[in-house]
């Protein structure tokens, strides 16, 4: 028997911006008003739901975000950007993630818009886009739960949660000293 549909994921496996958004449902994709799979989603298949609750909670984290833009080449997601991550055993029966999943997927959609183009070839294109700094609280208690795991200090922790802050949250989370 096959993966259910709730162990697969999907991310977007080009045109990656300030996050790398996965999720437990496919977005919502139409081209002329027909409901389609996007070009640019990608599958991934995992054997145990947990496990799925898991991998999603890593790969939406800011730690896999700020080793993806060391590793990567910034713009597109490969399967071999997501098998070099490396994780503890450990954090394979981490009883939050679950939670934290389930709390970041909700946040994710209730945060989504769709985004409607019109293009020469294929005619209208309405695919939901997700804001992923509107979730950004979940995510950080993600890298919380992930550095006990991995044992990093609370320096190197404030490292991952801010690491391109200004940029990836946009310029209403500078201060304004003015």
């Amino acid at each position: 028997m096959g993966n259910s549909a709730q162990n697969i994921l999907y991310y977007k496996n080009t045109g990656i911006g300030y996050f790398i958004v996965v999720t437990k449902q496919a977005p919502e994709c139409y081209i002329n008003g027909k409901r389609t799979p996007s070009s640019r989603e990608t599958t991934l298949a995992l054997n145990k739901a947990h496990a799925s609750d898991v991998i999603h909670c890593i790969l939406n984290s800011n730690l896999f975000f700020l080793v993806y833009q060391q590793l990567s080449n910034c713009r597109d997601l490969n399967p071999s950007d997501i098998n070099l991550f490396r994780l503890p055993e450990s954090i394979l029966n981490e009883p939050r993630l679950q939670d934290l999943s389930e709390g970041l997927q909700k946040s994710l959609v209730s945060n989504s818009w769709f985004q409607v183009r019109n293009q020469r070839q294929t005619g209208e294109v309405k695919i939901q886009s997700f804001t992923a700094s509107l979730s950004k609280f979940i995510i950080d208690e993600i890298d919380w739960v992930l550095a006990k795991h991995y044992g990093f200090t609370d320096e190197e922790l404030d490292f991952i949660i801010n690491y391109d802050i200004k940029y990836r949250m946009g310029r209403d989370s500078e201060e304004n000293d003015e």
